[in-house]
């Protein structure tokens, strides 16, 4: 009996060839609530997700990075690992933020952009 699951996983591909088109609304909201449901550590949400749609900003983000095939792309989502958003919503919610002073939510926040930036 062949696990789909398994299959899936085994057949994945990245592919780096992207058409100069916009994603529509719709399309941007299921992407983002795709990456938004990946495994995270304690739901933390320890990333933030920019929608990049000025077709110049991936020529400059291209020449920061080398990766040439980003830029024609009609949309580019940057994934970053970000603890400074949970920072702000602890302080705004009169929290101790010292948890997120450790190597472990540092680590969890790496760990959580790159299952998403593939």
């Amino acid at each position: 009996m062949t696990n789909p699951i398994l299959e899936q996983l085994t057949q994945h591909r990245s592919i780096r060839e992207f058409e100069d088109q916009p994603l529509s609304p719709h399309q941007v909201t299921e992407l983002v609530n795709a990456a938004q449901h990946a495994s995270t550590s304690t739901f933390s949400q320890q990333y933030s997700i920019v929608s990049v749609t000025d077709p110049a900003k991936p020529h400059a983000i291209a020449d920061v990075t080398g990766h040439r095939w980003m830029v024609d792309g009609g949309h580019y989502f940057v994934m970053v690992a970000d603890q400074y958003r949970n920072l702000k919503i602890a302080k705004a919610h009169d929290i101790d933020p010292y948890m997120l002073h450790s190597t472990d939510k540092f680590l969890a926040s790496v760990f959580e952009h790159a299952l998403r930036n593939d």
